[in-house]
C-alpha cells in the first residue's frame, strides 16, 4: 500500500460503518493507530465489526444519520474528528417507469441531505 495515503494517530468518522465500503474503511484507520467511531443502523452488523476488529480503538454506535438523535449523539463524541467518511447510503433498482416521487425522496434524504446535514454540523 502506497504510504501516502496511510493516516494515523486521529480521530475519524465512518457512517455506514458495518458493510461494505465503510467496513473496510473501518478496518484500515484502526489498522493504521487510529480511533474510529463507527456509526451504522445495523446493530448486529455493527457487533459482528467490533468482534471482528476487536480494538479499544473502535467505537460503534448503532443509530440511522436520517435521524436527528443519531446526528446529535455523533457530535457527543469527545474528540474532534480529522476526517468523515460518509458510507452510509442505499440503493433501490427500480425499473425507471416504476419511480415514484416516495423513492426518489427516500433515496435524497439518505444519500444527499443526511449527509449534508451531518457534516455541516460536524463544522460548526
Amino acid at each position: 500500500m502506497n504510504s501516502d495515503f496511510i493516516v494515523s494517530n486521529g480521530n475519524y468518522l465512518v457512517t455506514g460503518a458495518a458493510s461494505g465500503i465503510g467496513k473496510e474503511v473501518v478496518k484500515l484507520l484502526v489498522n493504521c493507530s487510529n480511533t474510529v467511531l463507527a456509526v451504522d443502523k445495523d446493530l448486529e452488523k455493527l457487533n459482528i465489526l467490533r468482534d471482528e476488529i476487536n480494538s479499544d480503538s473502535l467505537v460503534i454506535m448503532h443509530g440511522d444519520i436520517t435521524n436527528s438523535e443519531t446526528r446529535k449523539n455523533i457530535l457527543l463524541f469527545p474528540d474532534s474528528f480529522d476526517g468523515v467518511v460518509n458510507s452510509a447510503g442505499i440503493i433501490k433498482l427500480v425499473p425507471f417507469k416504476y419511480i415514484s416521487e416516495d423513492i426518489l425522496i427516500e433515496l435524497d434524504k439518505n444519500n444527499y441531505e443526511a449527509p449534508m446535514i451531518l457534516n455541516s454540523m460536524l463544522l460548526k
